[in-house]
Order: structure tokens, then C-alpha cells, then sequence
């Protein structure tokens, strides 16, 4: 199953797991979620069940594991929205494409719905590899968190 992650609403701590929306609010459940017998109360006459293990979070910051690697990263994991630098060059065939081979770029990983995959975007387009498995890049920390740094 497909891992998601977010910001925790009460302290601002990143945590991973899968994703649920309960009522119009968002969680992220961990591997050590288990379903409660006490109801947390609500607008409904019998509540929801409560969840413990689960953390209510940010929905702008909840992003999806892209299952994808950063090839020069100690951080290799890469999740949706996460900056990196990346060479454009390596995606370059021919010799006089406007790239300097040592030339780099910030972007963001982002999901590209036309091409059905994850790329680099990066001044309004998206570029991707050619490996499945991981980016030519550097992970440098998440849209939602500039003042990380791996």
C-alpha cells in the first residue's frame, strides 16, 4: 500500500502512514493504529470510532511517497513536493542542448497526469528520467518545511 505523510495539527511533526479523511478532517494512521471501543463524540448520533495511532494533519502538507530514490541523497526516499536539485544535462542527448554539464536546478517532484508518472518540475514543466527507480538528484527538504535541510 501506497504511504502517505503530513504535518501533525498539534505539534508540527511530520509523520507517515496511510491517509483518511473522517468527517472533513485529515489523518495519517501509523503502522501501530488500532480501532478503539470508545467513540470520540460528533454531529452524528453515534460518533466515529476512536483511533489510536492515527494523527489529525495538515491536508496541504499530507504528500504521497513517490517510491522513487534520489540518486545522491543520504535522504534517498522522495515524496510528492519535495525541492531537489537536479542536472539537467543528464536528461540531454546531444551535445548543445543549452545545458552546462555542471549546471543544476531546484524543483519540485510532482505527479504529471498526462505522462502517468512522477518528474522534476521546474519553471512550469515537468521533466522525468529514464530510471523507474530512482532521480539524478539531491533531495534538499519539502515546500511545506523551507527551512529543512538534508
Amino acid at each position: 500500500m501506497r504511504q502517505y505523510r503530513g504535518k501533525r495539527v498539534d505539534n508540527g511533526e511530520w509523520v507517515e502512514g496511510c491517509y483518511a479523511v473522517i468527517e472533513k478532517r485529515h489523518f495519517i494512521l501509523t503502522k501501530e493504529a488500532t480501532l478503539a471501543t470508545e467513540y470520540f463524540q460528533s454531529n452524528t448520533p453515534t460518533g466515529w470510532p476512536k483511533l489510536t495511532g492515527s494523527h489529525e494533519v495538515i491536508p496541504s502538507t499530507v504528500g504521497q511517497d513517490t517510491g522513487l530514490k534520489a540518486e545522491y541523497s543520504k535522504e534517498a526516499r522522495l515524496w510528492q513536493d519535495d525541492r531537489v536539485e537536479w542536472y539537467p544535462a543528464e536528461y540531454c542527448f546531444f551535445e548543445g542542448d543549452g545545458y552546462d554539464l555542471e549546471e543544476t536546478e531546484v524543483g519540485v517532484i510532482k505527479w504529471c497526469e498526462s505522462a502517468g508518472r512522477w518528474g522534476i518540475e521546474t519553471k512550469g514543466t515537468i521533466h522525468w528520467p529514464d530510471s523507474a527507480d530512482f532521480f539524478p538528484c539531491t533531495r534538499l527538504g519539502t515546500i511545506h518545511n523551507e527551512s529543512e535541510s538534508e
